[in-house]
């Protein structure tokens, strides 16, 4: 077992994208995040324009998932909080559900020094094995 669910191993042979980079900048009151990722060699990026890095980092964790992902897929939350003295990423996704309700969905991440990649392997916890590949 590993300290982080995002971590867990999938079944063999299951690709899962993995995060390669993480950007942010800020331009007066707006921040703008970039995220890339890898999948079978090949790059997703997206980007996201927001009032604050946790919400921009998320959104474009999402954005550059989009392709893999079903129309109406948003972020509803993410926060860091401070459990048992460890710092942990946390986001709740809301995912189309197979009856017309959208199920959420959390993921998880520990902070391993940088917030941001927390952020972003957060949401990649949230939707991992939901993702269309």
């Amino acid at each position: 077992m590993t300290d982080d669910p995002g971590e867990e191993p999938l079944s063999a042979g299951t690709p899962r994208p993995a995060l390669t980079a993480i950007s942010v900048h800020h331009a007066g009151s707006t921040v703008t995040a970039t995220a890339l990722l890898s999948l079978h060699h090949r790059v997703l990026r997206g980007q996201a324009h927001a009032e604050d890095r946790s919400s921009a980092v998320t959104l474009a964790t999402l954005d550059a998932l989009g392709p893999l992902l079903p129309e109406g897929t948003a972020i509803d939350h993410s926060q860091v909080l401070t459990i048992a003295g460890r710092q942990v990423a946390i986001t709740l996704v809301s995912f189309p559900g197979d009856s017309g309700r959208p199920e959420v969905l959390v993921g998880s991440a520990l902070v391993k020094g940088d917030v941001e990649e927390a952020l972003a392997r957060s949401v990649l916890s949230a939707l991992n094995r939901r993702l269309d590949i």
